[in-house]
């Protein structure tokens, strides 16, 4: 159903391009494409986001890099301010980054804040990083919003030395209910951790193969599929359950580990983001399962009750079968009593495992 948000307001952020990172820079390959897929989210008016394109940026490292400075977001942040309190007021601001990050530790490492890098970051250029606690901040107790929702999809390793710059957008008088701003804060990595990209897709299907940030794919994947409540959507709790399960599966299939985590603040899925609805179930399959050359079966295919829904030689495979999202599923062969447990994901439909 069309789902239409002239109150909301979207800075997204997507950096490739970082040539002084290192000796021979650091240059990313899906940041940029990351943050173009939210940005097209966010402008879908039928199940996305629903934003106004005046109301949203999306800002790139295309182009010329080093012309992607903090003022040039700055600049653009207080553009969306000027917009929302000239409306009388938003309802939600987004910020989303795809790029380097560090964590900032104090020298009594009892302070953690998170930095955004720039192009111009490198080890001479410290400081050439946003600070992105401080973008909450003044959304909070400076701008007419109700909401704000961060996805930052960057590595939290930690980085002494580096001291990001604070948000040049300020007030002088504060909002005097901006303990009220409900803050959502979603990050691709543990603290201390590293975000990783990798190939996506499967050759094997002839699907095209790109480069795409673990977190970013994992977040699309849940916005696009939304969830079964009524009138479609996804809530802030639901898409937090669908990433911690999904990202660390993402990763492992690239022999990495990687789990995200989120701000101590209020979720709820009565925020709710699009209004994308999962196609109806028809008892028709909606997964394939594969076995390897080195099954020797049987094997044995169990629901969360230990039900058995299949079962056969590899030979009998590949098995189409229908599952149901939310639900845990393990797959057994007798032989050597191998198991691998699983829960199958909305984004699972329509693909494929081999165990």
């Amino acid at each position: 159903m069309p789902n239409p948000q002239p109150k909301d307001y979207a800075i997204v952020v997507g950096i490739d391009d970082y040539p002084l990172y290192g000796t021979n820079g650091r240059n990313l390959s899906g940041a940029v494409r990351d943050a173009t897929r939210f940005h097209t989210w966010l402008l879908d008016s039928e199940v996305g986001g629903g934003l106004q394109p005046e109301h949203c940026h999306l800002i790139t490292s295309h182009g010329d890099p080093m012309a992607l400075t903090q003022a040039a977001i700055d600049l653009k942040f207080r553009d969306l301010w000027t917009k929302a309190r000239n409306a009388e007021g938003g309802r939600r601001f987004y910020f989303y980054f795809a790029g380097h990050g560090q964590l900032i530790l104090s020298q009594n490492t009892l302070d953690i804040e998170q930095s955004l890098c720039l192009p111009q970051w490198s080890p001479d250029m410290p400081n050439a990083a946003l600070n992105a606690d401080s973008y909450p901040k003044v959304v909070r107790k400076c701008m007419p919003f109700e909401e704000i929702v961060m996805f930052l999809d960057c590595c939290r390793a930690p980085a002494i030395q580096v001291v990001a710059l604070p948000s040049t957008v300020g007030c002088i008088a504060f909002n005097t209910d901006y303990d009220q701003v409900n803050t959502m804060v979603y990050y691709a990595a543990e603290p201390m951790r590293l975000a990783f990209e990798g190939d996506i897709g499967d050759a094997a299907e002839e699907e095209e193969i790109e480069v795409q940030g673990f977190f970013s794919t994992a977040l699309i994947e849940a916005l696009e599929m939304g969830s079964d409540r009524d009138g479609g959507g996804i809530g802030a709790e639901a898409l937090w359950n669908y990433l911690k399960l999904r990202v660390p599966q993402i990763a492992d299939v690239s022999g990495r580990r990687q789990s995200p985590r989120r701000g101590s603040f209020q979720f709820s899925d009565n925020v709710v983001f699009g209004s994308a609805s999962p196609q109806a179930e028809n008892g028709e399959s909606n997964f394939e399962i594969r076995f390897s050359d080195e099954r020797t079966g049987p094997i044995r295919l169990v629901d969360s009750g230990a039900g058995v829904l299949r079962d056969g030689p590899p030979a009998s495979g590949p098995w189409q079968v229908h599952l149901n999202p939310g639900e845990t599923y393990m797959l057994i062969d007798d032989n050597n009593d191998q198991q691998r447990a699983f829960v199958f994901l909305p984004g699972m439909e329509g693909k494929h495992d081999t165990f």
